[in-house]
């Protein structure tokens, strides 16, 4: 059985190629994103193009496009950040890989992270390599050691997403949100090479991955448990498409503003009821930064405003919940709420589920920007009632 539950419409790709990264919605200090969305392959965050490939061309599934990979293919990149940045034994990390296998062969090579030649026998003996044969996922460094082993086999012709953290000495590997514990790594990556390298071999000879990379991401920060299971349910949410620009005939969520992931599994779980509970929209100033992935409850959020006419956690605020069928999107609809009398200035505001109780028990649903930034002097700071929409 393959271990996790029915994918969801968010773990799809969107059609066409990403002409950017909404940063507020973007994971934890990414450095470098791999979208493999057309035949340039060019990484977003610095626009830089492959420096090889051979055999790798655009490729579909039903999860959307990415770079395939036969027998024989390969794709690399100069390595973003330099090689000293992944010394595993001071520096922290995650690497992010979304996937569809067509094929499990034995130790099939992923992602080599520091070779730097073609993919033949004999290359330098000090990389991480990411290998997935029909027993499990492992994880190599320093050529021959075998750091974590998953007890999870990948499948042929199905979604795989995988996350390798690390930082001071230990590494820790997650197979489709699920963690396979962590492991000590003695001896740091410490290859001069600066490569990184999708679908080929390793120095052993074995064979390269055989499939399509949907995406592929680097952090210098290693990530939780609770950041890894939201990229695994959401993984490109965090993309900018040109069919998300918001319009009246577009639900999309814009880029600014946050459908917090916890008020999906919240949602589902139970934890709100969007015909039912009572929600409150409180402000906030412009140090509040919000995290789709890590913010959950209330207590995550700072900066909240005070001055006169306004309380404490804010006020009253309706929110809805619709199905949008032609767009495949859901709508939450947030009624109109207003300050009277007030003095106060604010540049974003949070929908949460209020409880009545302590800030760590309120469920976060959303952040708005408001722009351009409403101040008032004895007067009422008014928002008008709006919708915003997320894939399903």
């Amino acid at each position: 059985m393959y271990p996790f539950p029915a994918l969801t419409r968010t773990q799809a790709k969107p059609s066409g190629s990403p002409i950017g990264i909404n940063w507020a919605q973007a994971p934890r200090n990414l450095v470098a994103c791999y979208p493999f969305s057309d035949n340039s392959f060019a990484e977003l965050v610095t626009g830089t193009v492959p420096t090889g490939k051979s055999g790798a061309s655009l490729g579909f599934t039903p999860y959307g496009s990415g770079v395939q990979f036969t027998s024989t293919g390969y794709l690399g990149y100069a390595l973003n950040p330099a090689s000293a940045s992944w010394h595993n034994a001071t520096s922290p990390f995650s690497l992010e890989l979304v996937m569809w296998p067509t094929a499990v062969l034995g130790a099939g090579s992923i992602v080599n992270m520091g070779q730097v030649t073609a993919p033949v026998p004999g290359g330098p003996d000090s990389f991480m390599q990411v290998v997935g044969n029909s027993n499990n996922v492992v994880t190599y460094w320093n050529f021959y050691s075998a750091i974590t082993t998953s007890s999870i086999a990948p499948a042929a012709n199905a979604y795989l997403h995988i996350v390798i953290t690390g930082e001071n000495g230990l590494q820790t590997l997650y197979v489709n949100n699920i963690g396979q514990g962590g492991a000590t790594q003695a001896t740091p990556f410490d290859e001069a090479a600066t490569a990184m390298l999708f679908g080929m071999t390793n120095s052993t000879g074995n064979p390269p991955f055989v499939g399509t990379m949907l995406m592929a991401n680097v952090s210098s920060a290693m990530w939780s448990t609770a950041e890894i299971a939201g990229r695994f349910y959401n993984p490109w949410g965090f993309l900018q498409y040109e069919q998300d620009v918001f319009n009246s005939s577009m639900l999309s969520t814009p880029a600014g503003n946050v459908i917090f992931d916890s008020a999906g599994y919240d949602a589902f779980a139970g934890n709100i009821d969007f015909g039912a509970d009572s929600f409150k929209a409180m402000l906030v100033d412009n140090t509040y930064n919000p995290s789709k992935v890590t913010h959950q409850k209330r207590s995550d959020v700072t900066g909240e405003i005070s001055g006169t006419g306004y309380s404490a956690g804010g006020n009253a605020i309706t929110v809805s919940v619709s199905n949008v069928t032609s767009l495949n999107q859901a709508q939450l609809g947030f009624g109109s709420v207003s300050w009277t009398s007030s003095s106060i200035t604010a540049y974003g505001m949070v929908i949460y589920k209020s409880r009545g109780g302590a800030a760590s028990a309120d469920n976060l649903v959303a952040y708005v920007t408001l722009s351009p930034v409403p101040t008032t002097s004895g007067g009422t700071l008014a928002v008008s009632s709006f919708n915003l929409g997320m894939q399903m």
